[in-house]
């Protein structure tokens, strides 16, 4: 079988999904002006306390001039800031401002209730069944990393 039509279409399903989501959040006003990108880097940022530009650079498979160049917008509009890397004082770190984690931390909670409706569809067996597959996937994913 030639799976390449079907992970195709599976990947812009996901990605139509997280779109919609995203805009669906944004259309409340609590945040302006981010990105597609911007919102991979706010949240490579999000997974950890601090961050700096090469984590983000390897995370998002980016190069460093554009991971500093996302980062220098969000720095502009307030959603990040830099302070020093507490391991290592000549680096700087990234953080998400305190306005933006809690925009962050409310649109976990609008993007779980979002998740819950996306699969309604599903009976009981069928989600489990999506479950099983998709930890399956994961797991192939982390051991062939």
């Amino acid at each position: 079988m030639n799976r390449g039509p079907y992970i195709q279409e599976l990947m812009e399903g996901m990605h139509m999904m997280q779109k919609k989501m995203l805009a669906q959040y944004k259309s409340t006003k609590d945040i302006d002006n981010v990105t597609f990108s911007q919102w991979r880097v706010l949240d490579v940022i999000d997974e950890q306390d601090y961050v700096t530009i090469k984590d983000i650079h390897i995370a998002l498979n980016i190069s460093s001039s554009a991971a500093t160049q996302l980062v220098n917008e969000l720095e502009k509009k307030n959603h990040v800031v830099r302070k020093a890397h507490p391991d290592d004082k000549r680096a700087s770190a990234v953080a998400l401002s305190g306005k933006t984690r809690t925009f962050i931390n409310r649109f976990k909670e609008h993007n779980e209730k979002g998740l819950v409706m996306l699969f309604e569809p599903l009976n009981d067996r069928e989600f489990e069944q999506f479950i099983m597959l998709h930890k399956k996937i994961i797991k192939n994913i982390s051991e062939n990393k």
